[in-house]
């Protein structure tokens, strides 16, 4: 049987016409008894998947088919009502049709007469809910079904049921999380297109996105750097054996980015942060997590302990380094912030030199016993003297300088010249 539908008929008036046309010659009792059910029906799904279904109204078939996941639940039409229910709840010696769906393992649909329907729809609602759990749950609808539902039906059943009947919930987009380096120019490219609302042109991405779907870049190094949407759809990238690439625009900046100690703590079950070295989507409950974790950076919300700081990255240590404890904050509060401040300063000096000491370029004089580079931070104005404890005035240098800058006939002049160099080295930080 061919079907034809209006896509997406918002006029309940339709929806009225097509179902007092199946129910001309059935009771009162009947029409009311597929109308509670139906509104049963779309209630739970709202409230447990709310994007995971939609009504098709097919007007010249007289059908209305309740539709979720990728599986039709709930199909009337002039010879009856269709209702798919999980085998294992069904009542006994409930008839089925012998449909299987690949999306709705262990259901199938029974098919009652309209007659029937006020004595057998109330014996099938649990089996039916069981059934409806299980479709949603399998994959999220194809988009023509969300696009061809019928607010019209909506709207006619609230008159009915007297109380407002919901639609679907507009479904979130996936986001999926790509890849990007600093040696090869992409983190750079992407501070550029930021600044300049650009578009990024084949950006790898996984073969599945669509245009609309949401993109984190992950930097190596510096963790969740930027988002952008997908603006065309993927095709293979030349030259690149089974790599896909798709335009993306807006780029925004995340700042500080999101280090992946910070995406391991908050999103401890995301498998992909243990190796992060390809291209992902996460499920959607994951990229629900991965969205909020953003939202909370973008409100310039850090964890401030010791074990987030040892392996955050140089901006973060930056963003901490950076805080003002207020006067209004409670002295506890204070404290953890001063505490968490002297710390990143100390880290974040640390990385910024690279291994280099800052006062005369040279390499560090050896490894320290946590197998990183040793250099020593000196506070260029000294706190004892109410010297700013600031990224700006704190210096990483090596043992030799730092006694120089102390103890040498000359360390008046030294010190002086470590204040003009910190100051450089700060402004062109505060310019990345």
């Amino acid at each position: 049987m061919r079907y034809y539908w209006l896509v997406g008929n918002s006029d309940a008036r339709v929806a009225r016409r097509v179902v007092d046309s199946i129910f001309e010659r059935e009771s009162a009792g009947a029409r009311r008894s597929y109308c509670d059910f139906l509104g049963a029906s779309i209630l739970y799904l709202s409230q447990h998947h709310p994007d995971r279904w939609g009504i098709t109204l097919l007007e010249d078939n007289d059908v209305v088919r309740l539709n979720a996941g990728w599986v039709e639940s709930l199909v009337l039409h002039p010879g009856g009502l269709r209702v798919l229910v999980d085998r294992g709840t069904a009542p006994l010696r409930t008839s089925f049709e012998g449909r299987h769906y690949r999306y709705a393992p262990g259901c199938e649909t029974t098919a009652i007469p309209l007659s029937d329907l006020p004595r057998l729809l109330p014996k099938l609602a649990e089996a039916h809910r069981k059934a409806l759990s299980i479709i949603a749950s399998q994959r999220p609808p194809h988009r023509n079904i969300i696009s061809a539902h019928s607010t019209g039906v909506t709207k006619w059943l609230s008159r009915v049921l007297r109380r407002a009947v919901p639609n679907p919930a507009e479904r979130q987009r996936p986001l999926h999380i790509v890849q990007g380096g600093i040696q090869n120019g992409d983190k750079a490219l992407l501070e550029r297109l930021a600044r300049r609302s650009k578009i990024t042109r084949s950006w790898v991405v996984p073969k599945s996105v669509v245009p609309g779907d949401e993109v984190v870049i992950y930097i190596r190094g510096y963790g969740f750097f930027a988002t952008a949407r997908v603006k065309s759809a993927a095709e293979p990238r030349v030259g690149w054996k089974n790599r896909y690439g798709a335009d993306m625009d807006p780029i925004s900046l995340i700042e500080p980015p999101v280090s992946l100690a910070a995406i391991r703590r908050h999103i401890p079950d995301l498998e992909w942060a243990k190796y992060p070295r390809s291209i992902t989507t996460p499920p959607p409950e994951i990229a629900d997590r991965i969205r909020a974790l953003l939202r909370r950076r973008k409100k310039g919300k850090i964890d401030l302990d010791d074990d987030f700081l040892a392996g955050a990255n140089i901006d973060e240590l930056r963003k901490v380094a950076l805080l003002q404890a207020r006067g209004s904050l409670s002295p506890r509060r204070r404290a953890t912030i001063y505490r968490a401040k002297s710390a990143a300063i100390r880290r974040y000096v640390l990385l910024r030199a690279n291994g280099k000491c800052e006062g005369c370029s040279a390499a560090a004089p050896f490894l320290g016993a946590n197998g990183e580079p040793f250099l020593e931070t000196h506070h260029t104005m000294r706190v004892a003297d109410d010297g700013p404890d600031h990224p700006a005035t704190v210096i990483g240098i090596c043992p030799n300088c730092h006694r120089r800058a102390h103890y040498a006939e000359d360390a008046a002049v030294f010190n002086a010249s470590l204040i003009k160099r910190v100051r450089k080295l700060e402004d062109a930080s505060g310019k990345r």
